[in-house]
């Protein structure tokens, strides 16, 4: 009952933090900083095919082997050049689903192995070369958080997740490379985190903490966008990723901070991806 009254009062005292950053920020907002709220109107089709390395971890647990991972993605996009710059924002939404294939057992004490799937979101800033915004470099900030993991550990390492469905999310960074419409090159880095089961509640008041501490840092980076747009993409980077990172740090140990609960399964994957932009 103690817990349940924490988590209720942490939740709303955060609300409330968060509301009234937002009204502080539309009293005070700028001209310049209305093009942040656009409405993207065009939104095109994309497909990427993604192949990387992953490592395995566990608090306490066994030494894992790394894995071969090979993935695709499937959802839409938008690109808006903000006004008066060569500085562009780009939202995109899908699905994706990946394959982790076992590594050689090595010194390690177990593998594994399996399928994840889940939805995808992403905002990115990014330079471009000239007025088109289809070519430029991008830096991005994703996030998985519905994610289902069906993993497969050797032996019985890890019986705790072994059986069926277990419900995770991710955080990634990523830079995308956009040279020769319609195809663009992407590099990143992702931290997912499986759960060996999903107490919704705790869950809850979880990721409630992480959004305000996100949207507080969202808030911080649009302020300097307002009067140095050209350090929007590397600050938005930086912070949104850092708070991200930190976040997936503190689950690692107690999967639901900073409620008391067993540590995450960590996968960290480097990976190389293809886009297609339609």
């Amino acid at each position: 009952m103690k817990a349940v009254l924490t988590l209720v009062v942490s939740c709303l005292m955060l609300m409330h933090a968060v509301m009234a950053t937002a009204q502080d920020s539309v009293r005070t907002r700028k001209p310049f900083a209305m093009q942040w709220d656009s409405v993207f109107t065009e939104r095109t089709p994309f497909t990427e095919i993604q192949g990387g390395l992953s490592s395995w971890s566990l608090d306490q647990g066994p030494s894992l082997a790394g894995s071969m991972v090979v993935g695709a993605e499937f959802g839409f996009e938008s690109t808006k050049l903000l006004d008066g710059t060569s500085v562009a924002r780009s939202q995109s939404n899908g699905l994706y689903v990946r394959h982790a294939i076992a590594g050689d057992l090595g010194t390690s004490e177990g593998t594994v192995s399996g399928w994840r799937f889940g939805f995808t979101d992403a905002t990115s800033y990014g330079y471009t070369f000239g007025d088109n915004t289809k070519a430029g470099v991008y830096l991005s900030v994703g996030s998985s958080p519905l994610s289902w993991f069906a993993i497969q550990p050797s032996a019985d390492q890890l019986p705790r997740f072994a059986d069926g469905l277990r419900f995770g999310e991710a955080s990634s960074a990523a830079i995308n490379v956009r040279v020769a419409e319609p195809v663009s090159i992407t590099a990143s880095a992702e931290w997912a985190l499986v759960y060996e089961r999903h107490l919704f509640w705790y869950w809850a008041g979880s990721s409630i903490i992480e959004g305000a501490a996100d949207g507080v840092a969202a808030w911080f980076v649009r302020e300097i966008g307002k009067h140095a747009p050209a350090a929007m993409p590397v600050m938005h980077f930086l912070v949104r990723n850092g708070i991200a990172a930190g976040f997936k740090a503190l689950r690692a140990s107690e999967m639901n901070w900073p409620f008391n609960s067993a540590p995450a399964l960590s996968m960290i994957t480097y990976s190389v991806g293809v886009r297609v932009h339609f």
